[in-house]
């Protein structure tokens, strides 16, 4: 016999909503409406628990104290209705009298505002290993399991948005990088193994920790594959969460939300505080975007995750996202509604359908829009079969609800008389070995564009101001013509100031050559005349000086006349010297040296000439225009290699295809080539292929303009950079069609074999995949 007041084990309860419960008597059928706090009431109820544990525990679950009086009345009501076991101890002992009774049905029970969570489930036996686990772990980590968290949080999110918003380029290029070091399946192969191990399993382990902190019970711990593809670690807490307080189950739902916003914000300052080129920051990198997209499906309330799930708890709409999509369904198919709503709460449900069943649509055809796009462009043939394979495989589910194909698939898993079942699984392997003998040339391709005969970009050689622009869009032009004039101000001022400097250089050349005048010699001989008699003069004056004596005159007056007649020789032998050159004439050096400043100043008008002949531009090619509004380029600023204008020579085109650098050891010239122009739409053409490029280009560099230079040309390959490289196929167009123009673009395929089976392609692309990309994943 119970000691304590029990529940009777054959009663019938069913959850209504959130908050509400229904007891059924199956004996006699009768039905109770109860609240969530009842129901735990009920769950306690066991035989084992004493009033005085179960009040005291009510208090810790919910927050507000159970008086005994209530409780006692609680367990009267049960025990007229009949759904107390017979026997047992009485139960009231509790004698503490209540103020009214607790009828079935109401909601009197106390609720709680926000207290801390107990265990509401029996805790963890000794042969219940998984939840002493967690138990354990809860006791190491549960302090982890706090609202106090949050601003933490937001904190960190905040500076990690702020630091992605200012590295994406670098994030991006990094990813770039290590996809071309990894190759695609390398790269998605560490992106799922990182993603596995440092997000899928911490977040499964801290729903663990926090259901046993919020008094929950783990019903089961383990990996599981998502749509039968994804594995990804999950922790099974069954209807724990139907247990807690309101407190606790807000925990509950919003902790994903939490744990992932803190995962990303982590993810992303590790990153930029982590070396780069570590394997440590490389991890990191690939584990950014996951982290971001994983907390954007937590945070879309159009989802069945957290979001609408903590949406549909605030408004107290149970079920949110199946009924709003259910109701959806059945407006827009026309149905009839699958429940009674109000015309407000319809309004609503089929909004937020709408807009779910648009957030769907779009994550799908981003999902399998550039997943395909990217194993087929990598993979080929291969990648789109695996990619059918596995797109077939997720939506299993929904394929089996076609009748035939449900009943197909249960024969081939092993329903039915095996004389169906076999002839049935015999067939379609045999149709599967016949596909793949159906004829499949093998053959190389990849985009092109039609390229003129010739084309060259007339470029401003001068730095200036376009004077005046001659030609028009479209009109054709002959080689040598002037296309437009600069202002070339500097210039002409250059040759004038030249040209005068010249003149004097020459004029001062001819003046040495004729030599010198007579009437500077008349004059030098004058000055020598003049400084021989002053010589003479002061020697005189020194010899009658000599011939006085000491009294007469002093010693100061001695060296003064001494003084004066030195600098009297000194002045004569000047004008000696000068008259001597003059008489002889200028130097061979002084003639050669105005020849070579001559020649320095013919050599600079010959340059400042030039350049003011290059302010009128040329073609050097004849073509027609192709720059679009040329003429409103008058009056503009050039600097020397700004483009001007575009002249093409379009009377033959030539074609450039892009092929991978498969086609480099199998295309030959003379083979044929598949056009399909986009601007025809997708007329087929013929070309032949001339020749192939000398080496492998990058993505952004194989489609380059050849008329553009190497400062454009670099410019354009960092905006657009690729890390797969192309074999550059140059073809002539079989038919010259004047409707092709140059520049226009399209799909070309060359084949390289014609005579070959489906198996022998799958298997090219096979083998390549195995001896180069999985080849450089063995250590």
């Amino acid at each position: 016999m119970p000691r304590y007041p029990q529940v009777r084990t054959d009663l019938d309860v069913v959850r209504t909503a959130p908050d509400e419960f229904v007891v059924r008597d199956p004996t006699n059928g009768d039905c109770f409406a109860i609240r969530f706090a009842e129901r735990w009431l009920l769950a306690q109820l066991d035989g084992q628990h004493a009033p005085r544990a179960i009040c005291q525990q009510y208090s810790q679950q919910f927050g507000a104290r159970l008086r005994p009086g209530d409780f006692d009345d609680f367990v009267e009501q049960l025990r007229l209705r009949g759904l107390l076991q017979t026997g047992g101890r009485p139960a009231a002992v509790v004698t503490t009298k209540g103020a009214g009774p607790l009828e079935m049905g109401t909601s009197s029970v106390p609720r709680s505002p926000g207290s801390t969570a107990v265990a509401v489930a029996p805790a963890a036996t000794a042969g219940n290993l998984l939840n002493l686990l967690f138990d354990l772990l809860a006791m190491c980590a549960g302090w982890l399991i706090h609202r106090i968290w949050i601003v933490p949080i937001l904190v960190l999110a905040f500076v990690a948005a702020v630091e992605f918003f200012h590295e994406c380029g670098a994030i991006t290029n990094q990813l770039q990088g290590l996809q071309q070091r990894w190759g695609v399946a390398g790269f998605l192969a560490v992106l799922l193994a990182l993603v596995l191990v440092l997000i899928s399993l911490p977040n499964a382990l801290l729903t663990g920790i926090a259901c046993r902190v919020c008094g929950g019970r783990i019903r089961g711990f383990g990996l599981h594959l998502h749509e039968r593809l994804l594995p990804y670690f999950a922790c099974d807490i069954g209807d724990s969460i139907v247990w807690m307080n309101e407190p606790a189950q807000w925990t509950m739902l919003s902790l994903r939300v939490w744990s992932r916003t803190a995962m990303a914000a982590l993810v992303l300052l590790g990153w930029k505080l982590t070396s780069p080129d570590t394997l440590l920051n490389d991890a990191l990198a690939v584990l950014i975007v996951p982290s971001l997209v994983g907390l954007f499906l937590r945070l879309n309330i159009f989802l069945p995750l957290e979001g609408s799930l903590l949406v549909g708890y605030a408004f107290e709409v149970p079920d949110l996202y199946r009924r709003a999509r259910d109701e959806t369904r059945a407006w827009l198919t026309w149905s009839p509604a699958p429940e009674a709503l109000s015309e407000l709460e319809r309004l609503w449900f089929r909004v937020y359908g709408v807009i779910s069943y648009a957030c769907t649509a779009l994550l799908m055809a981003v999902v399998i829009g550039g997943g395909g796009l990217l194993i087929t462009s990598t993979y080929g043939g291969v990648g789109a079969a695996v990619g059918l394979v596995a797109l077939a495989v997720w939506y299993l589910d929904s394929l089996e609800k076609i009748p035939m194909l449900d009943w197909f698939l249960r024969v081939l898993r092993g329903g039915g008389p095996w004389w169906i079942r076999w002839p049935i699984r015999l067939g379609l392997l045999a149709g599967i070995v016949a596909c793949g003998f159906i004829p499949y040339p093998i053959e190389v391709g990849g985009e092109f564009r039609l390229v003129p005969k010739s084309e060259c970009g007339i470029r401003a050689p001068l730095a200036g101001e376009i004077a005046e622009i001659l030609v028009e869009d479209g009109q054709t032009v002959a080689a040598g013509d002037t296309i437009a004039t600069l202002m070339g101000r500097q210039e002409k001022s250059n040759v004038a100031m030249t040209e005068a400097e010249l003149d004097k250089a020459r004029a001062d050349l001819a003046l040495l050559h004729a030599g010198t005048r007579p009437e500077p010699i008349e004059i030098a001989e004058h000055k020598v005349a003049l400084a021989q008699s002053s010589v003479d003069y002061y020697q005189s004056e020194l010899d009658r000086l000599e011939k006085l004596s000491a009294q007469t005159i002093t010693e100061q007056q001695r060296e003064n006349t001494r003084y004066q007649h030195d600098q009297a020789i000194k002045m004569l032998a000047s004008a000696q010297a000068e008259l001597n050159g003059l008489k002889v004439g200028p130097r061979q050096e002084e003639i050669l040296a105005a020849e070579a400043q001559v020649k320095k100043l013919e050599a600079l008008l010959a340059h400042h000439r030039e350049q003011l002949a290059l302010t009128k531009i040329i073609t050097p090619i004849a073509g027609h225009v192709v720059t679009g509004n040329v003429k409103e380029r008058r009056g503009q600023h050039v600097e020397p290699g700004d483009l001007i204008a575009l002249i093409q020579d379009s009377s033959e085109l030539r074609v450039e295809i892009a092929c991978g650098e498969d086609a480099a050891p199998q295309v030959t010239p003379g083979m044929k080539a598949r056009l399909h122009v986009t601007g025809l739409d997708g007329d087929e053409l013929l070309a032949t292929v001339e020749r192939l490029g000398d080496r492998a280009l990058d993505g952004a560099e194989v489609m380059q303009d050849r008329y553009r230079s190497d400062r454009e040309n670099l410019a354009e390959a960092t905006l657009h950079q690729e890390g797969v490289h192309y074999i550059r196929v140059y073809a002539v167009p079989d038919a010259n069609q004047p409707e092709l123009k140059p520049d226009m673009t399209g799909y070309a395929r060359i084949t390289i074999q014609q005579d070959t089976r489906l198996w022998e392609a799958l298997w090219r692309h096979l083998r390549r995949f195995l001896m180069v990309e999985a080849w450089s994943w063995l250590p």
